[in-house]
């Protein structure tokens, strides 16, 4: 608390935060409008103070939403938020980290993980054995990464498209920008087994860098119809736990023996396991 006296100018006794987005001198002052009745030039000193800062403050506000959000991190305030959230999704990780379908800057060039295997030699520590394709030319080399050793993600932009339909002879996924309208065509490859469960209109996931696809995905729980599986069979000793059941899709998976044909069933797709009835 400040103090008062008659031998000098009235101080503020209240300290409140009035603005987070104000200099950081004046953000704890609260101004009792009295005190501009009886002194009008403190209201022109602080309205002048207030032009001075004013870089400050809106350098403070684009750097960060949130007045800390740099400070608390330990970055500078300088740029903008963009450039923060770049940074932060190019850190490096450790090498035990890597999964397939990552994409990472290996001694000057961008790679996406396609294949990983864990190896532990005789001697020495443990090492990751990967398959890396090249994004710029598509060339596949195989390294050998330590499970400490650090590695540069490189950030990738996730994008919502609409499945139209399968061109056999470009070998290509043709999808559609549901706000533009945009069509694209996506290697086939790219889905891999999950392309089975393309249907009209289905909503996929694809990941781009430089808007390159990089990776495409369907939604993790879809729903199909079985379309042969064997009838139960009667008799509890002679009743099996599951059966095989072709779906409309051409896939045949295991199911619980008491489904029958023309159920339509929930499918997990990342394994293409039955999950329940739709």
């Amino acid at each position: 608390m400040f103090w008062r006296s008659s031998f000098h100018l009235p101080i503020p006794t209240i300290p409140v935060i009035k603005n987070n987005c104000s200099p950081p001198h004046l953000r704890c002052l609260y101004f009792p409008p009295a005190l501009f009745d009886f002194h009008p030039w403190i209201s022109f000193s602080i309205a002048v103070t207030h032009l001075l800062c004013a870089p400050f403050s809106i350098l403070q506000k684009v750097a960060s939403p949130g007045g800390e959000l740099f400070q608390r991190k330990g970055v500078k305030i300088v740029g903008t938020r963009e450039r923060f959230v770049n940074d932060q999704l190019r850190l490096k990780f450790c090498g035990s980290d890597v999964r397939p379908g990552n994409v990472i800057e290996r001694k000057g060039k961008i790679y996406q993980v396609v294949k990983m295997m864990h190896r532990t030699p005789g001697k020495g520590g443990a090492l990751i054995q990967v398959e890396l394709r090249d994004v710029d030319s598509g060339n596949k080399v195989n390294e050998r990464l330590r499970t400490d050793e650090a590695i540069e993600r490189v950030y990738v932009e996730q994008k919502r498209f609409t499945y139209l339909y399968t061109d056999e002879e470009t070998d290509s996924v043709v999808l559609m920008e549901p706000k533009t309208y945009d069509q694209v065509e996506v290697p086939k490859a790219l889905f891999g087994g999950a392309l089975a469960y393309l249907k009209d209109d289905m909503s996929v996931t694809v990941e781009l860098y430089d808007d390159k696809p990089m990776s495409a995905s369907v939604p993790p729980r879809v729903t199909c119809t079985v379309v042969e599986t064997q009838a139960p069979v009667k008799g509890i000793g002679a009743t099996p736990h599951t059966k095989k059941a072709l779906l409309d899709n051409g896939l045949t998976i295991q199911v619980p023996a008491h489904i029958l044909t023309g159920d339509q069933l929930v499918i997990d797709t990342t394994d293409n396991s039955y999950m329940s009835r739709a």
